[in-house]
């Protein structure tokens, strides 16, 4: 599915959230500023827009900051983390969680425009994890978990599939999904009788914890910046 695609007619500030222009609710304030114009009028609340209309952003928009954490394991993902980027002190958000017993990479952003693109698996962004068990991987595990097997989400049993399940060694296993249920991976490997010994998430997209070291932070580039807002329709 494309991100960015627009049914159209839509309201005005639905219209900038998923365009990327900003969040609805800084939309409504934009507009009762008198910051946005269609076809290079003045906005008003509630405004319809159709289709080749050209909606346009005065205000100066906010720049977000970025970054990449490798959590360690036996660390609680918190609601929010303090970084540094260019000597200034930001509260950024993680994007998606890891257990306490899971380690590995997690996306931090003051752009709370993220959560949605990079945690709804409609938009299929991948997220690979290293999988240590304790039995001996075989064939049947793999099929059994490419093929969907029964876990517990929201108080209801459903089918959770991987995207792809590779077997690296005899007790190592790689898997990449495109969906994030609680404990999913977890979940999906005790239903098929394999117990995990460690759980490391090596890869975000195309973003990887190569060379970050244990409770390292990374803050992205302009050029990563940009790969990552394609990537959510927010260019």
């Amino acid at each position: 599915m494309t991100p960015n695609k627009i049914d159209f007619p839509i309201r005005i500030n639905t219209y900038m959230g998923r365009t990327g222009m900003c969040t609805r609710k800084a939309a409504d304030s934009y507009i009762n500023q008198g910051q946005v114009l269609v076809n290079n009028k003045r906005a008003v609340l509630g405004q319809i827009v159709h289709d080749g209309d050209v909606v346009t952003l005065k205000a100066k928009l906010k720049t977000f900051t970025y970054a990449l954490w490798n959590k360690p394991r036996d660390v609680t993902t918190p609601e929010s983390k303090i970084i540094e980027n260019n000597g200034a002190v930001v509260k950024t958000f993680a994007i998606g969680r890891l257990d306490k017993d899971t380690d590995g990479l997690i996306l931090l952003s003051d752009d709370t425009r993220l959560s949605e693109r990079l945690l709804n698996p409609k938009f299929e962004h991948e997220k690979e994890y290293t999988v240590l068990v304790r039995e001996n991987v075989l064939p049947v595990h793999i099929k059994r978990m490419l093929a969907g097997v029964r876990i517990a989400h929201d108080g209801r049993r459903v089918i959770a599939k991987a995207l792809r399940v590779e077997k690296k060694d005899t007790h190592t296993l790689e898997m990449v999904l495109t969906e994030g249920k609680k404990h999913q991976i977890r979940q999906m490997c005790s239903a098929v009788q394999l117990t995990i010994s460690t759980l490391t998430r090596v890869r975000i997209n195309t973003f990887t914890n190569k060379k970050m070291r244990r409770d390292g932070i990374r803050i992205l580039n302009e050029k990563e910046i940009l790969e990552l807002q394609k990537s959510v329709g927010l260019a």
